[in-house]
């Protein structure tokens, strides 16, 4: 059996017939919500309820239209989808219907209200869920355009920036390595001379001093942007946690950057080995890859490297399992041995 909401299907009907048609005033009389209602009630017949849906039958409308002298077909692309409706039933008094009928239009019905939670908690589950495969995929883009710049034989130049915490235009620390498909060429961790008595500490630890590679330098901060600038030509792409702050630092530092060729955010990496993206300290935790004095530019460029391995290592592992599960899949049972003949 079809439904029809009365206001919807009243509203085409009269929409079809023209001003000075007699039968506007029968459709009028025939789709009198009051005299619905009565008929319903005195005959008991079911009515379509839902969260702002109450529909009567099409068979009860044709009846009333028809005893107004309206012979027609009810519009099939006004029917009420099946979705929309929790429940047909038939009312015994009119107050029992219009407390339905409140409870349809306000939505305070406990049983519709009970239904409509189960499915927006579940509609949240499933943005969840795609929400988080879109960023597991846009994390894969990522790893594989890393990958295939390495495969391409690139050179590739990860770099790390520390500034004053108070004022983001003062360079105090610049890290980087330089590595191809190989692994690594060179790291190094360059400290700017005039800003050594600069020292972080109230919002970012203050390990200026405790480079855990090598020796660092003290330059100019001539010279060391001087040294970025050549290592950022010699580059094939440029790697970082949130490089674009790092770009922005040196823009705000004195070194106007103009990047054409492929920049890898590695904060977008993380998504593969996460639900949400993970600052360097996180990701080492969750990767098992021990690391401290962070926020020292130095440390922070090669713990970042051994970072971006370590996702491509998994990422390249899930791959390798899921070629194993696959070729299992597809080999064909084998049949048992029968024996004795049996």
């Amino acid at each position: 059996m079809n439904y029809y909401q009365i206001p919807k299907l009243k509203n085409h009907l009269l929409n079809q017939l023209s001003l000075k048609d007699p039968n506007r005033e029968n459709v009028k009389k025939a789709l009198f919500m009051t005299k619905l209602i009565d008929i319903a009630i005195e005959e008991k017949t079911p009515i379509a309820v839902g969260h702002h849906v109450f529909a009567f039958n099409e068979e009860l409308l044709l009846r009333s239209l028809k005893e107004e002298g309206v012979d027609l077909e009810l519009p099939k692309e006004f029917i009420t989808k099946k979705e929309y409706i929790s429940e047909i039933k038939s009312f015994k008094t009119k107050p029992e219907f219009f407390a339905a009928l409140n409870m349809s239009r306000t939505g305070k019905n406990p049983e519709l209200m009970a239904k409509n939670k189960e499915e927006r908690k579940k509609l949240k589950a499933e943005k969840q869920k795609i929400k988080k495969q879109t960023k597991k995929q846009q994390s894969i883009k990522v790893i594989e355009k890393y990958k295939s710049l390495l495969e391409e034989g690139k050179k590739g130049l990860l770099f790390d920036i520390e500034c004053n915490e108070r004022n983001q235009k003062q360079i105090l620390e610049i890290g980087f390595i330089k590595f191809n498909k190989q692994g690594e060429i060179e790291k190094r961790h360059l400290i700017v001379k005039e800003n050594y008595n600069i020292r972080n500490g109230r919002y970012v630890e203050d390990n200026k001093d405790n480079y855990n590679y090598g020796e660092s330098e003290q330059l100019s901060l001539k010279e060391v942007l001087s040294t970025i600038e050549k290592e950022l030509e010699e580059s094939d792409f440029i790697i970082g946690h949130g490089i674009a702050n790092d770009i922005k630092f040196l823009n705000q530092g004195g070194l106007e950057v103009n990047y054409t060729k492929p920049i890898i955010n590695t904060l977008k990496m993380t998504h593969f080995v996460s639900k949400g993206e993970l600052s360097i300290k996180n990701t080492l935790k969750h990767l098992n890859i021990s690391g401290d004095n962070l926020h020292n530019a130095g440390n922070d460029a090669v713990l970042n490297y051994e970072i971006v391995k370590g996702i491509v290592r998994d990422y390249d592992l899930s791959l390798l399992l899921k070629e194993k599960v696959e070729n299992i899949e597809e080999k064909p049972k084998a049949k048992k041995s029968r024996r004795n003949g049996f």
